[in-house]
């Protein structure tokens, strides 16, 4: 913020605290500020000159009176604002009050060089005095707030985008080439309606069966180690501030969601020709209760999920997307048994290329978004 006034009325009681207020940088723009003083009243004479430290790497510094009484008494307080930083270094501002005594005080009122010789060692000393409130254990005061960086928001929303294109158009019109003309459009109205009956699941439940972390502990099996919690029911808690990593977490529910789509669809080659819609849909949304959410749990929820707690590592759905997608559609095929005919009838080889083609685009937010950042 802009500099306050540098002095004010001193003497107010027979005990006056003045605060010292101290600006210096450090590397990457991060920034400390000492300060505080409250209730002074306007400046007089030689009170209203600033004093100034040259010594770095402090900028400025200036005298108030505030008309607390007391002994001395320091205060520091530490915030990091991920979001102010610059070159992977966060800003930190720093508050400390200084608390002196009427002896002190008198020095510190005297005109012309007093006033300075008295002004840089109280400064240097709060910024030390902070320093090394700084470098101990973190006190109740000390918070950090995650914030979003806008490069990894605007790259996950690339990505977001790009999955989803890998699903409609992609994976559809590569699966509506290979069968029949006569059930292309069935293929493409399977693919497109799963887009939107998963979008609508995601969002009232997958979410938080997948991702909550109620009652989860690392290294202790559980319910909670297998599938996640109601609390974030409807996107319950999802609100415009809250952050995962360093994207907003409104952004990181739509990054999945696309993965929770195109999941099931992928099975769909499995079934073409061979169920009816209904069948198809119900199908669908029964495995993702009984298979995705709870994989996704597992190996994604964190620490205490059952996978993830044996070390299983999963980068881009490897396990969570295509195992278990796999195991799905052999399932439902041996299920459904032999083909009538199994002579295949390419519909439109032409369609199917530019559904590979797409599905290959796409797969660059596929995998390079699921590191949740550009700069990974």
């Amino acid at each position: 913020g802009t500099p306050r006034r540098a002095m004010h009325a001193a003497m107010l009681s027979s005990k006056t605290t003045f605060a010292t207020t101290t600006m210096a940088t450090t590397r990457g723009g991060a920034s400390m500020a000492m300060s505080t003083g409250a209730g002074a009243r306007a400046p007089r004479g030689a009170l209203a000159r600033r004093a100034t430290a040259p010594t770095a790497p402090m900028r400025g510094v200036k005298l108030c009176a505030s008309p607390r009484g007391g002994a001395v008494a320091v205060r520091a307080a530490r915030v990091v604002r991920a979001g102010a930083r610059k070159g992977g270094e966060a800003s930190v501002d720093t508050v400390a009050t200084l608390d002196v005594t009427d002896a002190e005080a008198s020095k510190m009122t005297t005109k012309g060089g007093a006033f300075a010789r008295v002004a840089k060692p109280l400064a240097l000393g709060a910024l030390g005095v902070a320093s090394m409130t700084l470098a101990g254990p973190a006190s109740a005061a000390a918070a950090v707030i995650p914030v979003a960086v806008p490069a990894d928001t605007a790259w996950i929303l690339i990505s977001s985008a790009l999955v989803l294109f890998m699903t409609i158009p992609g994976l559809a019109a590569f699966y509506a080439g290979l069968v029949r003309r006569t059930n292309t459009l069935s293929v493409l109205i399977q693919c497109f309606a799963l887009t939107a009956h998963m979008s609508v699941l995601w969002m009232l439940c997958g979410y938080s069966l997948s991702f909550s972390t109620v009652g989860m502990k690392e290294g202790v099996v559980g319910l909670a180690s297998f599938i996640g919690g109601l609390d974030k029911i409807a996107l319950a808690g999802v609100s415009m501030t809250s952050v995962v990593g360093t994207i907003p977490e409104a952004l990181w529910v739509l990054y999945q969601m696309t993965f929770a789509i195109i999941t099931p669809a992928l099975m769909v080659g499995s079934l073409v020709e061979r169920m009816k819609f209904n069948a198809v849909m119900w199908y669908c949304t029964l495995w993702m209760f009984a298979v995705y959410f709870p994989a996704c749990h597992m190996v994604w929820g964190g620490a205490g999920g059952f996978f993830a707690d044996m070390g299983v590592l999963d980068f881009a759905g490897g396990i969570v997307v295509h195992i278990t997608a796999g195991i799905g559609a052999l399932v439902a095929a041996m299920y459904l048994g032999e083909r009538k005919e199994n002579k295949m009838h390419q519909g439109n080889l032409v369609l199917t290329f530019l559904g590979t083609a797409m599905l290959w685009v796409g797969w660059f937010g596929f995998n390079g978004g699921f590191a949740g950042a550009a700069r990974a």
